[in-house]
């Protein structure tokens, strides 16, 4: 005789299997945690390599975040958007010869403009990009 089985047995399987696979990946993070990582570190014969790697980055990292600061949040300024007699604001200001882009301001034309610059991720994904 076959028994079926009501709605409340089959979520309490599916709760049963979901708290143990909650417990074997709760397992194997505090098996690597207390193992030594993921990975070794670098080898001995790698270290100069390692260590000029990291400096170059470090490097890069803080001129891109120094260029972030001075250029109002972007790496690549937006274009420039002259203004008219009408409103004589332009896109940027012009900060001791820099541009800085403004995020909100107002067009020749009278109307309101944005240009927020886009998160740090989406602009490395476009530098990055195969042409």
């Amino acid at each position: 005789m076959v028994r079926k089985m009501n709605k409340f047995e089959k979520k309490g399987q599916v709760t049963i299997f979901i708290i143990l696979a909650m417990l074997i990946v709760g397992g194997i993070i505090i098996y690597f945690s207390f193992s030594g990582g993921f990975g070794s570190g670098v080898p001995p014969e790698f270290e100069e390599v390692y260590s000029y790697y990291l400096s170059c980055l470090e490097d890069t990292a803080s001129y891109g975040v120094g260029l972030l600061g001075e250029q109002g949040g972007y790496i690549y300024l937006p274009e420039f958007e002259p203004g008219s007699a009408y409103m004589p604001f332009s896109s940027q200001l012009d900060f001791f010869g820099s541009g800085i882009p403004y995020w909100m301001y107002v067009s020749g034309n009278n109307l309101l403009k944005e240009q927020v610059p886009p998160s740090l991720f989406h602009t490395s994904k476009r530098k990055f990009k195969k042409e």
